[in-house]
């Protein structure tokens, strides 16, 4: 069968969340984050809020192998953009090109919908990960500190 991404329904928040939380519960944990505080950090992540956020047009993708999920990220669509989130794959399958299966995707349906970019919000400061979408062809800009999370990140895009 091997890897392919799929678009979830909501049925599968519960593997979406076990995804979620293997791959960002480490970030979590080195930062001290707690879910009273930080409820939207990926790693807390609740199937009540991917319910919302798919009811508000947000797209959910999964990374399969076989049948097993080892990846996700979620589309905002926007007017002109889609916001590509909490784009993660679990830990002990990463380095081997997975993520790019799914910014590859996320690109594919940003172009099918019509909008011209793709937007990553990334924590700024994480030199490795900034490389790496920039090899995926994104341009880092602006810096912002988002309400929803405990650092300032960086605005990549990449035009589609």
């Amino acid at each position: 069968m091997g890897i392919e991404v799929r678009e979830l329904d909501i049925s599968q928040a519960s593997e979406c969340i076990r995804v979620l939380r293997e791959s960002f519960g480490g970030i979590a944990e080195e930062l001290s984050l707690s879910d009273k505080v930080y409820p939207l950090f990926p790693a807390f992540i609740t199937a009540e809020r991917l319910i919302f956020e798919t009811g508000n047009g947000v797209k959910l993708l999964g990374l399969f192998d076989g049948g097993e999920m080892i990846g996700h990220c979620g589309l905002d669509i926007r007017e002109r953009e889609v916001i590509l989130t909490r784009l993660c794959v679990i830990p002990e399958r990463r380095g081997c090109g997975l993520g790019k299966v799914l910014v590859e995707r996320a690109k594919e349906q940003t172009a099918e919908l019509g909008a011209g970019r793709v937007t990553a919000w990334v924590r700024e400061g994480s030199g490795r990960l900034a490389e790496w979408f920039i090899g995926q062809g994104f341009v880092g800009g602006e810096v912002r500190h988002l309400p929803d999370l405990p650092y300032p990140t960086v605005r990549f895009t990449a035009e589609v």
